[in-house]
């Protein structure tokens, strides 16, 4: 090759070199909170890097529609340092969250909107629900005069809030596109609600879509809807003490997540075994979630609603869901609304049972005595129980015990069936009896 051909090639990959350190770094944008719902304030949590990790200044926020439009920006917030905080209220529509310099756009991230109209609500009304109401706060002179009866003096008590039971649908698989997340959604609302479920159980991973779980927070948000992020750990992973602490470290990312939402009430560790995890390593995971749930289910109490109450009162339910005519049938949503009557304190059995799938449980709480019989067998059960006097009967909201006296009820249970019942006093138990 010719000395001077060299030089030129030379000196044309030199150019090129410098020209290439000249050319600005391109963006990654990570982001937080890319779902909302029309018309509803949201809050996106951005932060802006160069691919080789290092923080970008200069930059400041945009989102832009489909059309490539500026819809909204936040020229007082560059991306350098920490994430920012940045405050969206939309229209229904998917936009890009990008970074610019004032000259071309630089990242993009998708930011969906959900509309505020649940399009399938209508087709499916939600079914009426009498949950315990909450206690009454007394006044000033009750509280002094009662206090006085007592010997004691309190301080003036906060709204008290009745702790509600759970019965939650388990969504074990995604749709195949993120872009069919949103109808999912829709469909899940109404249907939950047309059953009488107040919460969610679903897959705190998805490949499909890192920030899946924003959908359902954003919706839910809205609806009054609670969200369980699930993580599954078999007993082999159990042992593993990397395993472990990689799981407290999951809980704890998630938990920093969802505490922002209202409809975050805790975390679902589904496991193989029930005794996959000890008391003490349940307390461990537990510190991360403040005064949200820490709720361990296996297979078998997510085969049906009732599994778990056949050993031991349970304040929160889950089973696998269904949509449509299955998902609604009578048995389910009628022993839906019966269990979500009661409060979420935990009821003791009381009296033996000649029928194996027959329980009897009662509480004492805020001055009443609550108590429900489940059937948790396969068969139906003739039912004999005597309760105290003004008794009322929970999901019918009546009165079935006597004005002044006791009064005895008569009924056949099916399998999978509850009744619930509450008196005013707390001194008084009710008579059982059972059998086919």
């Amino acid at each position: 090759m010719p000395k001077f051909v060299a030089i030129f090639l030379a000196a044309g990959l030199a150019v090129a070199a410098y020209a290439n350190n000249l050319r600005e770094p391109e963006v990654e944008i990570h982001a937080t909170g890319l779902w909302g719902v029309a018309g509803e304030s949201f809050t996106v949590e951005a932060k802006a890097k160069s691919p080789d990790g290092d923080d970008l200044s200069g930059f400041h926020w945009c989102l832009c529609d489909a059309s490539g439009a500026v819809v909204l920006s936040w020229k007082k917030h560059s991306v350098t340092g920490r994430a920012k905080r940045l405050k969206a209220n939309l229209s229904a529509g998917s936009y890009r969250l990008r970074a610019t310099d004032g000259a071309r756009f630089r990242g993009d991230v998708p930011v969906r909107v959900l509309p505020r109209e649940n399009p399938y609500a209508h087709t499916l009304p939600p079914i009426e629900i009498h949950e315990p109401p909450d206690p009454e706060t007394p006044s000033g002179p009750v509280r002094f005069w009662r206090d006085v009866r007592r010997k004691e003096f309190s301080q003036a008590p906060g709204h008290l809030r009745t702790p509600r039971r759970i019965v939650a649908r388990l969504c074990a698989a995604y749709p195949e596109r993120v872009d069919d997340l949103a109808d999912l959604v829709d469909r899940m609302v109404a249907d939950m609600k047309a059953v009488g479920e107040n919460a969610l159980v679903c897959p705190a991973d998805w490949d499909g879509a890192p920030d899946h779980l924003g959908a359902w927070y954003a919706r839910f948000d809205v609806e009054g809807l609670k969200v369980f992020p699930m993580l599954e750990l078999d007993a082999d992973a159990a042992s593993s003490r990397s395993a472990r602490h990689e799981l407290h470290r999951r809980i704890e990312r998630l938990a920093d997540v969802g505490m922002r939402h209202k409809s975050f009430g805790g975390i679902c560790i589904r496991v193989s075994r029930k005794d996959t995890l000890d008391a003490k390593e349940r307390a461990r995971m537990k510190e991360a979630l403040a005064e949200r749930a820490l709720w361990v289910v296996d297979d078998a109490d997510l085969a049906e609603l009732t599994n778990p109450l056949r050993t031991e009162d349970a304040m929160a339910l889950a089973a696998r869901g269904e949509f449509g005519r299955a998902a609604r049938s009578g048995a389910r949503t009628s022993f839906i609304q019966v269990f979500r009557t009661l409060p979420a304190v935990m009821f003791s059995d009381e009296g033996t049972p000649r029928t194996d799938g027959v329980r009897l449980r009662q509480a004492t709480y805020e001055g009443m005595s609550w108590f429900y019989v489940v059937n948790t067998g396969a068969t139906s059960a003739r039912v004999k129980l005597e309760v105290p006097a003004r008794t009322r009967d929970l999901a019918k909201d009546a009165r079935v015990g006597g004005i002044f006296g006791a009064e005895v009820l008569v009924f056949t249970l099916g399998p999978g069936e509850m009744r619930a019942y509450a008196a005013p006093e707390t001194d008084v138990k009710c008579k059982f009896d059972s059998g086919k």
